[in-house]
Parts: C-alpha cells; sequence; structure tokens
C-alpha cells in the first residue's frame, strides 16, 4: 500500500514524500519511494497565482468604476454638509425656503 506523508518544520510544509508498506517474513515494512516533484511545486504556485489575478481583476474593476464616476465624486467632495440637511432637502424638492 502506498500512502503520503508531509513532514512540517519551521512552519513550512515539505513533501508529498511516497513511500509503500509491504509485509516481509511476517512483519510490516516500509521503503521509500519519491520525494517532491517539479509538479508538485507549480501546483502550489497556481493556487497563489489565481488569487493574484482575481485581486487584479477586481481593482481594474474598482478603478474603472472611480473613473466612469469622477464628476459625480469630485462633486460630493466639494459639497459641505451642514446643519441645515433637511431644510436643504425641502428647499430642493419643494422650492420653499423657510
Amino acid at each position: 500500500m502506498v500512502y503520503k506523508k508531509y513532514i512540517k518544520r519551521d512552519g513550512k510544509i515539505f513533501g508529498p514524500y511516497y513511500y509503500e508498506s509491504y509485509r516481509q517474513n511476517g512483519k510490516v515494512k516500509t521503503r521509500f519511494i519519491s520525494g517532491p516533484t517539479k509538479n508538485d511545486k507549480r501546483e502550489k504556485k497556481n493556487g497563489k497565482t489565481k488569487y493574484l489575478i482575481a485581486l487584479g481583476i477586481i481593482l481594474l474593476i474598482l478603478l474603472i468604476v472611480v473613473v466612469l464616476n469622477y464628476d459625480s465624486i469630485k462633486e460630493f467632495w466639494k459639497s459641505e454638509i451642514d446643519g441645515y440637511v433637511i431644510k436643504d432637502i425641502f428647499k430642493k424638492f419643494y422650492n420653499k425656503g423657510f
């Protein structure tokens, strides 16, 4: 029977190391088959790459939204909020003054 084994050392994970268990003269013995290959390392990098690509796409969409709404954002920062918010709303909708 073949199984994988990972070794944790100083917070890092090494492996997979493949071992085979077999019986010889009534005793169970273990034999080393192989260690990590280049393909194993490539799989770990692909996981990080997917997250970076997704983050890049989200940031690009956010940048596009900000650029398309630049005038609205600029006007928002120019406006001043004071204690007469309700009064300003009534003036805007009803054209009446207090």
